[in-house]
């Protein structure tokens, strides 16, 4: 078994698209892993490690991207020359290949441990999906009507977008009823979905929280 494992920069959500087309047509079935990450993510949970991180933290998008096949040499062979052709096409700004278990490791670490953006409370996930055409005018007019409705809030984006995915994690960062905060958010994270053919739901179900939502 052989896999292989890139963290991506790029400038525009365009380019995340073309990245994707490729790597499917180039990769065929060993393509495993397409997380996307916004810029304002890969920012906060790499700034206690500032000096360890892989590239630079001012791309606008960043891919994680991982193969899984069986033969080491092909697949890196493959590998490499769906790289390169995207270097040539110029959709990567910048790109990290792990060269050990311990970098692949440090490089899903970046998508996985978000653990420190939860740490100012109140703090708001949400899991939705919609088609990847439409992905980025919705996370921008979404992230510009919270910004409207909290000045000092924050708002993370990431996803495995050929799933049609979106987790957001919003911070309104103002002093208010939790409740009555989550409520207000809840809406300007749904509403929006109405005019993208999206969903309130991706891959974690509705519980009770997103109950009142299903209309």
């Amino acid at each position: 078994m052989s896999c292989q494992t890139a963290l991506i920069g790029t400038t525009h959500f365009p380019n995340v698209i073309k990245i994707l087309k490729e790597c499917r047509r180039g990769l065929a079935g060993t393509l495993s892993a397409f997380e996307v990450m916004c810029g304002s993510y890969f920012h906060a949970v790499t700034w206690k490690q500032i000096t360890n991180i892989p590239m630079s933290r001012k791309h606008k998008f960043y891919v994680l991207l991982e193969a899984e096949g069986s033969d080491l040499q092909s697949d890196e062979m493959i590998f490499q020359g769906t790289l390169e052709n995207l270097y040539m096409e110029n959709a990567i700004k910048d790109a990290v290949v792990s060269k050990s278990k311990s970098q692949r490791l440090d490089l899903r670490r970046i998508r996985e441990d978000f653990e420190v953006i939860l740490k100012d409370e109140p703090a708001f996930l949400y899991d939705v999906s919609l088609p990847i055409v439409t992905m980025e005018e919705y996370v921008n007019d979404t992230t510009e009507a919270i910004a409207e409705k909290w000045a000092l809030s924050n708002v993370y984006a990431l996803g495995h977008i050929s799933d049609g995915n979106i987790h957001f994690f919003v911070h309104p960062n103002v002093e208010s009823d939790s409740s009555s905060l989550h409520e207000s958010c809840d809406a300007l994270l749904y509403e929006g979905l109405k005019h993208n053919n999206g969903s309130i739901s991706a891959e974690h179900g509705i519980g009770i929280e997103k109950k009142q939502w299903l209309s």
